[in-house]
């Protein structure tokens, strides 16, 4: 009889703590999936094409670093000047993106992106009191893409030609 007390309570110790562990450990492995969800970087590429006829010709690559759940914002532009009311004033033009809430899941990353593409339509006229004209186009949308392809995320036919202007997009986890 002892000897089967002393089995048995041997057995409930070693197996009390173990299932104890057990209960720990998806809690912990949780929070440190969510943890290493929200340290997870990613290299984001962004390449802005122009397109007529099928064919590109023109394209240009930016790239920015981003942090998780974080936001990560690029600025990437020239400041135009022009008269206003006789008074020299600037016009920022070129490229801003913002984009952030990233969150990846069975190989796709899914974010939420805002871009804002603008150039000068023609030269400047410096000496005319209104503002040059110029060429805009903004996205905003959540987007989900597969990772480590190039995916093209927005697209839109510009009004004043027959050209088509694309944002690709490719991110590179980063370890």
């Amino acid at each position: 009889m002892r000897q089967i007390a002393l089995v048995t309570a041997l057995i409930v110790a070693f197996v009390a703590p173990d299932s104890s562990l057990a209960q720990a450990t998806p809690d912990s492995s949780s929070k440190a999936a969510s943890t290493s969800q929200d340290k997870r970087f990613y290299k984001l590429d962004f390449t802005v094409k122009q397109i007529e006829a099928g064919k590109i010709i023109n394209s240009r690559s930016y790239s920015v670093v981003l942090a998780g759940q974080r936001k990560a914002s690029m600025r990437s532009g020239i400041r135009v000047p022009f008269k206003r009311d006789g008074n020299p004033d600037y016009l920022n033009v070129g490229l801003n993106i913002d984009c952030g809430d990233a969150v990846e899941v069975d190989g796709q990353l899914s974010l939420h992106i805002k871009a804002e593409m603008s150039s000068m339509a023609g030269s400047p006229e410096n000496n005319s009191a209104t503002l040059p004209a110029l060429r805009q186009n903004q996205w905003e949308s959540d987007v989900v893409f597969p990772l480590r392809k190039a995916t093209t995320i927005f697209s839109s036919d510009d009004l004043a030609s027959k050209q088509n202007v694309q944002l690709e997009i490719l991110a590179t986890p980063i370890r």
